[in-house]
């Protein structure tokens, strides 16, 4: 009985948890723990079904289709996502060349399989406490990022939903380069989705702007962000809802040079509240823009184009890269206390052996 009450407490306390940091702020990696510890509840909740109500056919039939759903999800996953790395890599490499971003997939396709299958039978062959000890921090170390992963591409996810109800003042476009002066398609489909969002937004009693971000290479002859307005132009949107950041080299100085020309346009309607902001990128691209923007102050949602599945797996294994770069202190911290662990190990195994 009491195990029953436990239960429901936890699953009602993490769903509410999980439904207020989704509403409140889900710029993080915690919203993806947040729902982890959400589903693990409700599989332990339906357990306790299967045992507790087991002579109501369908009350006992569901829980356990719950619970073996939940079960096999993983082992499917993981078949799925080694079979997508090398289909997605192979065909990127095709359609794109030989470069080392590009290679992401294949390159974590191939760590997995060989962690997977090649990794153990190497451990199992060793009776060296410091190879052993090693084998031991490595497969910490991958295992850890193999999890931080997972935990990005679920908050990655989270962060591609829109909050229901809201309406913005602004709209960010985020530049991402040029080739021969001209936008491209990648690029074309940022603006067309803040187009699509201001087309919504803005409305009689209500006026959006769109920011178009992005400064000028040393191989352009324009600053991205004319050429991003005027396809916008192009395309339909008026000039009178439009501004131009022409500075700005990478994501973080779209967002801060951004801000300031928002806070200048603001400060010109003489409204006292914050002005809401939509960031719009690519959706491979939403939440690691979102973690610099929080780092950065600035209160903001994401909003994300369509991007082709092939381009999509390996660009979004490069902004877990990104993101790993970003939070490097909180994480060379964890993987320190993980190699003093082995090393502790190690010192414990042959001080035993001596005596």
């Amino acid at each position: 009985m009491y195990i029953k009450v436990i239960t429901w407490a936890f699953v009602i306390l993490s769903g509410v948890l999980f439904y207020y940091n989704m509403k409140k702020e889900r710029r993080t990696l915690f919203i993806g723990v947040n729902l982890f510890v959400f589903l693990i509840m409700l599989a332990f909740l339906a357990m306790l079904f299967v045992f507790s109500y087991s002579d109501i056919p369908f009350v006992y039939y569901f829980s356990i289709l719950l619970v073996v759903g939940v079960i096999l999800s993983v082992p499917i996953f993981i078949i799925w996502f080694v079979i997508s790395l090398f289909t997605t890599g192979t065909k990127l490499v095709k359609r794109e060349g030989v470069t080392i971003s590009h290679l992401l997939s294949l390159g974590f396709g191939i760590a997995l399989i060989i962690w997977i299958f090649i990794f153990p039978k190497l451990y199992s062959n060793i009776d060296n406490i410091i190879l052993s000890s090693l084998f031991d921090f490595i497969t910490f170390v991958f295992g850890y990022f193999l999890f931080v992963m997972v935990l990005f591409f679920v908050s990655s996810l989270l962060n591609l939903i829109p909050h229901l109800g809201k309406t913005y003042d602004y709209i960010i476009v985020l530049g991402s380069g040029l080739i021969n002066n001209e936008v491209t398609p990648l690029l074309a489909s940022r603006i067309e989705k803040g187009i699509e969002k201001h087309n919504k937004f803005n409305l009689e009693d209500h006026l959006v702007k769109v920011v178009f971000s992005g400064g000028q290479g040393h191989d352009e002859a324009l600053p991205e962000g004319e050429a991003m307005a005027n396809y916008a132009i192009d395309k339909g949107l008026e000039q009178k809802y439009i501004i131009r950041e022409t500075r700005s080299k990478n994501t973080e100085e779209n967002l801060c040079f951004s801000y300031e020309l928002i806070k200048e346009d603001w400060m010109k309607r003489e409204n006292q509240s914050e002005p809401e902001i939509l960031v719009v990128t690519n959706n491979f691209h939403v939440f690691r823009a979102l973690l610099i923007a929080k780092k950065l102050g600035i209160k903001c949602d994401g909003s994300g184009s369509k991007t082709k599945f092939y381009y999509w797996l390996n660009a979004i294994i490069r902004e877990y890269i990104g993101v790993l770069y970003l939070q490097k202190k909180s994480h060379l911290l964890f993987l320190g206390l993980g190699f003093l662990k082995s090393l502790f190990q190690i010192i414990i195994e042959i001080l035993v052996n001596r005596i």
